[in-house]
C-alpha cells in the first residue's frame, strides 16, 4: 500500500510518483515530477461510471505529456555525465513533494545516478542506500532545511554535482573538499561563515557557488584552484580580499590570492596591476616580506601597519604608478631596504623618517608633486641614485653635498632655482660643488660661487643669513638685482658680464668691490662696464674699487666723496682724466690708472700723504713732465708732493735732484711761487720757463754750470 503521505496527495499525483519510482528502479526513461500544478487532483473511478473513464484517462495522459515536456527541458541542466543519447537515465526527481523524509522503498533503489529532492522539507541529510552511494553522480537538495552534511559524504566517490543551496548549513565537513570526482558545488544561501584552507584539496572543482552566506574571508588557498572556472561569492560580508579585487571577478581574485599564497612561502610579495584601492589586511598578514611590488594599482595611502615588515624588508619596495599622497612615518622601520620606487604618484612631501633608511641605495620619486626634498638624505651612507624629475622642487637641500656615495641625481623638469639651472644642467659634480659651498656659507658667512657658470643669482631661494663675502668670479652674471646686499662687505665679480653697478649702491656695508676682467677682447666688449653710477658715493665703507679691464670713459665727480677708499684700480679702461677733488681721498694708498688715455695726473695727488703706489704705465702723460714721469712712481709722488706744498702752503719749491732740463710747465703756472731751488739737477741752460714766473723772488741753481 502507498504511504499515507502519498495517498493524501491525490490520485493523479500518486500515480505519477509511482510511475517515476518504477522507472528509477528499473532504469527506464524518467519523467520529472515538478509538483505539477496544472494537474487537477483526481479521484478513483468506480466501475459503474464507465462514461467518465475515458475523459479521466485523457486528462491523466495530457497532464503526463505536459510534465514530460517540462522534464526534458529541465534535464538539459543536469551534468553531461548523467545523460545518454537516448535521454536521461537513472534519474529520480522528487521536487516539490513536501517530503520530510524518504520512504522505505528508497532503500531498494541501487542504480540511481541523479537524485533531485529540491523544494521539500528535509531537515536531515537523506540516508542513501549503501549499495547506491558509489553510483550517485548528481545530488540536488536545494531549498530544504538541512543543517548538517555528514562526514560519510566521502563515500559518494562518483559525485560530480552537489546542490545544497537555500538550506540551514553553518559549516561544511572537510570531507566534502576531498571528493575525488566533484565538479560542481552549490552551497549558496546558507549560514556558512568560513571556508578553511582545506579548500586547496578541491582540485577537481569547476564551479563553486558561495552566494548569500556569511563568509568574511576567502583564504589564500583559493589561489591554487587553477581548474575552478567559476566562483560566485556575491551577498557575502567579505573583508578579504579587498573589495577592489572582488569587483574584478574570479580570475583576478584567484591570481591575486595565488600571489599572496606564494608570498607566504617566498617572502616576495608581488601584486602589481590589480587595481588595488588600498593595502588590504591580507597583504599586511604576509610575514617577513623581503621585497614587495604593489605598482600599477590605485593606492591612495599606505597604512601605518606597513611598517610592521620592518627590518625584514631587505630588497625593494615598488609603489610606483599609484595615487599615493603621503608616506607614513612608520616607514622608518625599513632600515634594510635597498630600493624604494614611489614615482608616478601624488606625493607632495617625503617624511623626515626617510633619513632612517640607512641601507637605501636607490630612491625613485619622479613624476610626483614634491615641493621639497627631505633634509638628511645626504647622510644616508649607501644612497647612490636619487631620481626626482617632474616634480615641483624649487631648491635642493644643502646637506645633500655630504653624500660620498651619490653617483646619479636627476631633477629634470623641476622649477629649481637653487642651484640655478646653469648648475643643474652642468651635472652632478657642479650641483654637489654648489651645495657644498652653500653649506659652508652657513657657518663661514662666505658665499663662494666661483666658476659655476651662473647666469643669475636669486638670493630669495638661497637664504644664507648674514653673508659677509660674495665671491662670484668666473660666471655669466649680468645683474645682482635679486640680491639683498645690505650686510655684504665684499663682492668679487671678476670676469662676469655685469651690465651695471646700480644694484650695488644698496650694499651700504660693502668694503671691497671687484668688477674686473682678465683682459680685453673684441668679442665681449659689449659685456663690460661703461660707467660708474654717481650713487656709488653712498658706499661710505668702500675701501677697494677694482674695475680693471672695462670700457669706462669717465668717473663721476661724486667718486671723490667715497673718502674711505684705500685702493682705486682703474687700469685698462677709456679714461681721459681723473675727477677734480682727488685730494679728498686722504686714505688712498693705491691708485692704478695704467693703459688709459690720461694726459694729466692731478697735482693734488701730492696731498695724499698715504699714497704709496701709483701706476700709470702706457699712459700718454704730459703733466707731470716726461722727465719726472720716467723716473718712476717714487720720484713722481715726491715731485707732486713738493709741488702741492709750494702751491698750497709755503710758496717755496725745491726741485733739487730731479734731473730736470727745464722748468716743468706745471711749475711755471704757479703764480704764488716766490722761491725756486734747483740743485743737482744738471741744468744746461737757464730754463725758459722762468720767464713766465713774474712773482719769483729767489732762484737757487747749484752747482751752476759754466755754460749758464
Amino acid at each position: 500500500q502507498p504511504e499515507q503521505w502519498l495517498v493524501s496527495q491525490g490520485t493523479g499525483r500518486m500515480l505519477l510518483f509511482l510511475s517515476a519510482f518504477l522507472c528509477a528502479r528499473d532504469g527506464l526513461s524518467t519523467l520529472e515530477l515538478m509538483c505539477p500544478q496544472a494537474v487537477r487532483e483526481l479521484v478513483l473511478v468506480p466501475p459503474c461510471v464507465q462514461q467518465r473513464k475515458q475523459s479521466e484517462e485523457a486528462l491523466i495522459s495530457g497532464a503526463m505529456d505536459s510534465e514530460k515536456s517540462e522534464t526534458e527541458e529541465n534535464m538539459k541542466k543536469l551534468p553531461a555525465e548523467c545523460r545518454t543519447n537516448e535521454g536521461v537515465t537513472g534519474v529520480l526527481v522528487l521536487s516539490n513533494w513536501n517530503l520530510h523524509d524518504l520512504p522505505p522503498e528508497w532503500n531498494s533503489l541501487s542504480d540511481v545516478q541523479s537524485l533531485c529532492l529540491e523544494h521539500n522539507f528535509l531537515s536531515v541529510w537523506p540516508q542513501l542506500p549503501d549499495a547506491g552511494m558509489s553510483c550517485i553522480t548528481a545530488l540536488d537538495l536545494t531549498s530544504n532545511s538541512i543543517e548538517i552534511i555528514p562526514e560519510d559524504i566521502q563515500l559518494l566517490i562518483a559525485l560530480k554535482a552537489l546542490h545544497v543551496s537555500h538550506n540551514q548549513l553553518s559549516y561544511l565537513p572537510v570531507q566534502i573538499w576531498k571528493l575525488p570526482s566533484l565538479r560542481i558545488l552549490d552551497i549558496s544561501h546558507n549560514h556558512i561563515a568560513s571556508i578553511g584552507n582545506v579548500i586547496k584539496s578541491a582540485t577537481t572543482l569547476r564551479s563553486l557557488n558561495l552566494t548569500g552566506n556569511k563568509i568574511k574571508v576567502l583564504v589564500d588557498e583559493f589561489g591554487v584552484l587553477t581548474g575552478l572556472m567559476e566562483l560566485k561569492y556575491a551577498a557575502n560580508p567579505i573583508e578579504q580580499p579587498h573589495e577592489s579585487i572582488l569587483a574584478q571577478g574570479w580570475n583576478t581574485v584567484r591570481s591575486y590570492l595565488a600571489r599572496l599564497l606564494d608570498a607566504h612561502v617566498s617572502q616576495q610579495l608581488s601584486v602589481p596591476s590589480f587595481k588595488l584601492a588600498a593595502v588590504a589586511a591580507e597583504i599586511l598578514h604576509v610575514q617577513h616580506v623581503s621585497e614587495a611590488d604593489a605598482s600599477n594599482n590605485e593606492l591612495e595611502e599606505l597604512p601605518v601597519l606597513i611598517g610592521s615588515w620592518g627590518a625584514h624588508l631587505t630588497h625593494h619596495m615598488w609603489l610606483h604608478h599609484n595615487h599615493i599622497k603621503s608616506l607614513p612615518v612608520e616607514i622608518k622601520a625599513w632600515v634594510n631596504l635597498i630600493e624604494l620606487r614611489i614615482d608616478h604618484n601624488k606625493l607632495q612631501y617625503l617624511p623626515p623618517a626617510m633619513t632612517c633608511l640607512h641601507s637605501l641605495r636607490r630612491l625613485i620619486a619622479g613624476h610626483n608633486r614634491l615641493l621639497e626634498m627631505p633634509l638628511g638624505l645626504g647622510y644616508l651612507p649607501e644612497l647612490s641614485v636619487i631620481s626626482m624629475e617632474c616634480n615641483k622642487l624649487s631648491s635642493l637641500p644643502f646637506d645633500l653635498c655630504a653624500s660620498s656615495s651619490l653617483t646619479q641625481l636627476s631633477v629634470d623638469d623641476n622649477p629649481v632655482r637653487t642651484p640655478p639651472q646653469s648648475v643643474v644642467l652642468a651635472g652632478l659634480r657642479q650641483i654637489m660643488s654648489f651645495l657644498k659651498r652653500m653649506e659652508e656659507a652657513s657657518s663661514s658667512y662666505i658665499l663662494d660661487l666661483r666658476s659655476l657658470q651662473l647666469e643669475a643669482i636669486d638670493y630669495e631661494v638661497m637664504p644664507v643669513p648674514g653673508i659677509k663675502q660674495l665671491l662670484l668670479q668666473e660666471n655669466k652674471i649680468r645683474t645682482l638685482s635679486q640680491m639683498p646686499l645690505h650686510d655684504v662687505e665684499k663682492i668679487d665679480m671678476h670676469n662676469n658680464p655685469l651690465e651695471s653697478l646700480d644694484p650695488i649702491v644698496t650694499a651700504t656695508s660693502i668694503q671691497q668691490l671687484k668688477v674686473s676682467h682678465s683682459g680685453h677682447s673684441q668679442e665681449d666688449s659689449d659685456s663690460r662696464l661703461s660707467s660708474i653710477p654717481p650713487g656709488l658715493s653712498a658706499l661710505q665703507s668702500l675701501q677697494l674699487l677694482d674695475v680693471t679691464y672695462n670700457m669706462i670713459h669717465s668717473l663721476p665727480p661724486s667718486l671723490v666723496f667715497v673718502t674711505s677708499l684705500t685702493a682705486l684700480k682703474l687700469s685698462h679702461n677709456r679714461l681721459k682724466e681723473l675727477p677734480s677733488g682727488m685730494r679728498q681721498l686722504q686714505l688712498l694708498k693705491i691708485l692704478e690708472i695704467s693703459f688709459n688715455p690720461i694726459v694729466i695726473i692731478p697735482v693734488e695727488l701730492g696731498l695724499l700723504t698715504l699714497l704709496r703706489r701709483l701706476r700709470f704705465d702706457e699712459c700718454p702723460i704730459e703733466s707731470p713732465c716726461r722727465a719726472i714721469a720716467q723716473q718712476g712712481v717714487a720720484v713722481t709722488l715726491q715731485y707732486l708732493h713738493r709741488l702741492c706744498n709750494a702751491q698750497e702752503k709755503t710758496g717755496c719749491l725745491d726741485l733739487s735732484g730731479l734731473a730736470l732740463t727745464d722748468v716743468p710747465e706745471e711749475v711755471a703756472i704757479i703764480t704764488s711761487l716766490r722761491e725756486l731751488k734747483i740743485e743737482n739737477s744738471g741744468l744746461q741752460k737757464i730754463p725758459s720757463g722762468l720767464l713766465s714766473m713774474r712773482n719769483l723772488e729767489q732762484l737757487s741753481v747749484i752747482p751752476l754750470s759754466p755754460m749758464l
